[in-house]
């Protein structure tokens, strides 16, 4: 199993790259089409709650000085703050306290009368101051005692003549309260920030509980230095609606792409395997098929009894004076008849071939063992190549003596070299 899988080690590759990519893919996918648009829709749901919120803040604040306006707008008070009638004006106080039940500090001043540089209620105090002056007031949220409370004060009589100020302190619980009964409340953490000049801005209203807020935006009011935060709870989540459709359609066409490409893979494997299972075997090697080159295909010539040997001949160890017959003949099969061309003159005796015009000059050819070629063992020698037992068929004699006779043929033919090849197999 092991030898298969390092055979189809490529095919195995390409399987698992295309699987990783179709994971890849349906990953971006997801995130493109599920994540993003959600995330889009909870930030919209954030926005959407902020600004419900922040006109809720609107709303509270514009009522609550519409109601202190029209106290204010009385002329019945403005009369009694100009004759300093005492009686009356603590009449106007108990009113105050009834349209403000939950209010924690009310106040009525004249125009002409001296408030104190220092107090408990300091802020208080420096809102009045500053409305008497004319000064254009907005509610502030200041911290006394530990405890946060809303300022809300407002000029008595016309703009060009102002007669005194009414101010009234609230908790702002009552804010809290009308933040609370809104659809936000549920859903995440409502929070109203005050900005001061030398401080950070901090909040003084806050409205719901979210463990872990997902998503957050921030809303301006109507008042300069109030805005509003709303930190959306992972509930929102649930509320986004993302359409299942088209990531599904995406999907389902990425698999189908990816799994046609497999097939694809699958078989062009399965071909190759065929085609080197019917691929017939290599052939002996590099070495057989430098030797087929160098051995012609064609059968050996004869060598008959009645040819002589010359003298220093291919076949004798000594000179010989005198024509020797061969002692047998060598049978077609058996070698190919590589001994050089004898003359007819016995004189002409010489192992260097006399050069002509346009021949090259020959070198001189070795003589042979006497061994004789037709006791070689026919059964080395193939369609392809010369092949033995080690030394019982093939021995050295016979290795030298057929390098001899390979390399006499050679040189008769006119050549001076020979190829020799070698199998790289072990």
């Amino acid at each position: 199993m092991l030898k298969s899988l390092r055979q189809h080690a490529w095919l195995v590759a390409g399987v698992a790259g295309l699987l990783i990519i179709l994971a890849i893919v349906c990953g971006q996918l997801y995130r493109l089409m599920v994540v993003e648009p959600r995330l889009a829709d909870v930030q919209t749901i954030t926005r959407t709650h902020a600004d419900q919120q922040a006109a809720a803040v609107a709303h509270y604040v514009r009522n609550l000085t519409q109601r202190l306006e029209e106290i204010a707008d009385n002329r019945v008070l403005a009369s009694d703050l100009a004759s300093e009638n005492t009686a009356a004006l603590d009449d106007w106080q108990a009113v105050l306290r009834r349209s403000f039940p939950s209010a924690t500090y009310v106040e009525i001043v004249a125009a002409g009368a001296t408030l104190p540089e220092q107090g408990d209620n300091f802020a208080a105090l420096d809102l009045l101051r500053r409305t008497l002056k004319g000064e254009a007031t907005v509610p502030e949220a200041v911290k006394v005692a530990g405890n946060w409370s809303l300022l809300v004060a407002t000029a008595v009589g016309d703009a060009d003549r102002i007669g005194g100020a009414v101010l009234v302190s609230l908790p702002v619980s009552d804010m809290q309260s009308a933040l609370a009964t809104g659809s936000a409340a549920g859903v995440g953490v409502t929070q109203v920030f005050q900005s001061a000049r030398a401080a950070a801005p901090q909040p003084f209203v806050s409205v719901g509980q979210a463990p872990r807020a997902i998503a957050t935006a921030r809303k301006n009011t109507q008042l300069p230095t109030w805005h509003v935060v709303f930190s959306a709870a992972p509930v929102v989540r649930d509320q986004a609606q993302v359409a299942l459709g088209p990531f599904a359609v995406a999907v389902v066409t990425a698999t189908a792409v990816v799994l046609l490409l497999v097939a694809l893979c699958v078989r062009v494997g399965l071909r190759r395997t065929r085609q080197r299972i019917a691929a017939p075997p290599r052939n002996n090697g590099r070495s057989e098929d430098c030797a087929q080159q160098i051995v012609a295909p064609d059968k050996p010539t004869p060598i008959s009894t009645e040819e002589t040997v010359a003298a220093g001949g291919p076949f004798s160890d000594e000179p010989q004076t005198d024509k020797q017959t061969r002692e047998g003949d060598l049978d077609e099969d058996d070698i190919f008849d590589l001994a050089p061309p004898q003359s007819d003159d016995h004189s002409a005796q010489s192992t260097v071939r006399t050069a002509t015009p346009g021949d090259r000059p020959q070198p001189t050819v070795p003589p042979l063992s006497t061994s004789d070629p037709a006791l070689w063992p026919e059964s080395v020698f193939r369609n392809y190549d010369i092949r033995g037992l080690a030394d019982q068929e093939i021995t050295t004699r016979f290795a030298e003596d057929l390098g001899k006779v390979l390399g006499s043929r050679v040189l008769s033919q006119g050549e001076v070299a020979i190829a020799v090849g070698a199998d790289g197999r072990n």
